[in-house]
């Protein structure tokens, strides 16, 4: 794009290699340093611009918010100084200033809008917010795999954002991809963990279970979760494993030997007897779960 640059600007090409992430960085991190780099440069220019004039107190409700700033203020605001030529480039550099964790919707509700809603910088947060977010957390070199799985609370399933880091033995569960800090961190080098697939899934998905008898200073736990797909299901129990759980396999207690030793229901669940029914044909057996 074509911007109007001011004295310390980044350069057009700066600003436009903003809009894609690197995939690979080669590092084994989430972020390609080049990018942090020109997100930073960014981000000193728009301070130099006087950005933090739009930062103030604000209530909603009956709660205020210290030191925010509103979505729409913000698109205005790059429009205005020339950084962005129109709102779905300002949107796009708001996106890329919550990816790299220099602001935050207020209550880690949203993700960058060009709406009326409350926005901080990281620096303006309150001295006593200890914050470990997501960001910061895939922003590290180490993390294997992330994503969002069901994980049953008592007797509710809940979706929660969970990040697995080799490099650290952790694993974060966050309330969602935008919090500030996490509802649960576990060591797992500290105690021994087990990971298996579990039956006690929510319903039409896939189940597995991590959980430790604990130690005299590690108390023991259970994490159920559930996942929407087959090969989701497979890919953190491999990662989980590979970060130094053991995986426990159930036992299989079978004494058929061929398909005629088994008895199965149709789609009426009416009982039907292989050997009765398909001795001395042909059949295909297809597989339709992992379909």
């Amino acid at each position: 794009p074509a911007y109007t640059l001011k004295p310390g600007q980044p350069s057009p090409g700066a600003m436009s290699r903003l809009v894609t992430l690197s995939e690979d960085s080669g590092s084994g991190c989430s972020f390609d340093p080049n990018q942090e780099a020109l997100i930073e440069e960014l981000v000193k220019t728009i301070q130099g611009l006087g950005v933090d004039i739009l930062s103030k107190d604000r209530r909603y409700y009956l709660k205020v918010y210290k030191k925010c700033f509103v979505g729409t203020a913000f698109v205005k605001f790059l429009i205005e100084n020339n950084i962005a030529d129109n709102v779905l480039e300002a949107v796009d550099i708001g996106r890329k200033l919550v990816d790299f964790d220099y602001i935050h919707h207020v209550v880690d509700d949203h993700h960058f809008k060009n709406e009326k809603l409350f926005y901080r910088w990281t620096y303006d947060d309150p001295a006593d917010f200890e914050a470990l977010s997501v960001q910061s957390v895939l922003n590290t070199c180490g993390v294997t795999i992330a994503g969002y799985l069901f994980n049953k609370r008592r007797y509710f399933w809940k979706r929660r954002y969970y990040i697995l880091s080799a490099a650290e033995s952790k694993l974060y569960i966050f309330s969602n991809e935008l919090a500030k800090k996490p509802l649960h961190i576990y060591d797992l080098d500290t105690v021994p963990i087990v990971v298996s697939e579990s039956k006690d899934v929510k319903e039409a998905l896939y189940g597995f279970v991590i959980e430790s008898e604990g130690n005299g200073s590690v108390s023991p736990f259970t994490i159920v979760c559930s996942t929407e797909r087959m090969q989701t299901q497979e890919d953190w129990v491999r990662e989980l494993t590979l970060a130094g759980a053991n995986f426990e396999e159930e036992e299989m207690n079978s004494t058929e030997t061929s398909i005629f030793d088994f008895v199965a229901v149709d789609l009426e669940l009416e009982p039907i007897d292989f050997a009765e029914k398909y001795i001395g044909k042909v059949c295909l057996i297809v597989n339709v779960a992992s379909m």
